[in-house]
This record gives structure tokens, C-alpha cells and sequence, in this order.
């Protein structure tokens, strides 16, 4: 963060940053997002999973277009770090279509524009789209 600026820049984007219990963003870690059958519920009620053998993490059902947006947003901001791959897109496409824009995300991404001098067109333009800007 302190040699490279660019990364310094991608690490304070408001867009990217979200609040996450530690314990489970530490767990994480720099696992991809993914889908894991048969996955143990080890956290109980919070329904998220690690698979630390795939090195994969499956978030809720709830959060799963957020977090395809924000990755689709990072993607489109900061070209050439290969953020989506060909291997994630698929899955990425489909958490937003099965998880779409809802009032909170569109709230967040409205309050984060004008600090961050510049939109999240892909939380903004289905936000515009449902009457929820």
C-alpha cells in the first residue's frame, strides 16, 4: 500500500469497502468467492462457509449480487488486474441476477457518489432502473 499507489487507491475505494465480522474476513482471507456443496455450517446461524482445501469462501445468499456488483464495479475502475476472470464472471452474472439492487445497496452507493466523484454504474443504473435513486 505505501509503494504503490494504484493499490493504495483500490484499497480505499469506498465502493469496495464493506463492514464484515473480523473473525470471518480474517478466516477468508484471500480465498475466491465461489459456491461449496456439502458445505459445513461451522459459524452457526451466519450463513457463510470456507472451504480453506478449495480455498473458496461462499457468502449468503443475500450479499451474493453486492458482491458481484462491487467486483464487476473494481473490474470496470481498475482495468488490466483481472478482478473477473473467466472463470468467476459466470457465477458473478448470476449472484446479480439472483440477488438484485435492493434499497440499502442503492442508499449506500447514492451516500458513497459524491465522496468518492464518481458512480458505481452498476449498483446506480438498475437502482435508476427500479425508482430506488
Amino acid at each position: 500500500e505505501k509503494v504503490n499507489a494504484k493499490f493504495s487507491e483500490m484499497h480505499a475505494d469506498l465502493y469496495n469497502l464493506v463492514p464484515e465480522i473480523g473473525e470471518l474476513n480474517a478466516l477468508r482471507s484471500n480465498f475466491e468467492y465461489g459456491e461449496i456443496s456439502g458445505e459445513n455450517r461451522i459459524f452457526g446461524p451466519c450463513d457463510f462457509e470456507i472451504d480453506p482445501i478449495q480455498k473458496r469462501a461462499e457468502p449468503t445468499e443475500k450479499v451474493r449480487g453486492n458482491i458481484a456488483r462491487t467486483y464487476f464495479y473494481m473490474n470496470n475502475r481498475y482495468p488490466g488486474y483481472k478482478i473477473v476472470t473467466p472463470q468467476n464472471e459466470q457465477m458473478f452474472q448470476s449472484w446479480d441476477r439472483s440477488d438484485p439492487v435492493d434499497k440499502e445497496e442503492c442508499q449506500r452507493s447514492k451516500q458513497i457518489e459524491p465522496f468518492q466523484g464518481h458512480e458505481n454504474i452498476f449498483v446506480k443504473k438498475p437502482c435508476q432502473e427500479k425508482r430506488l435513486w
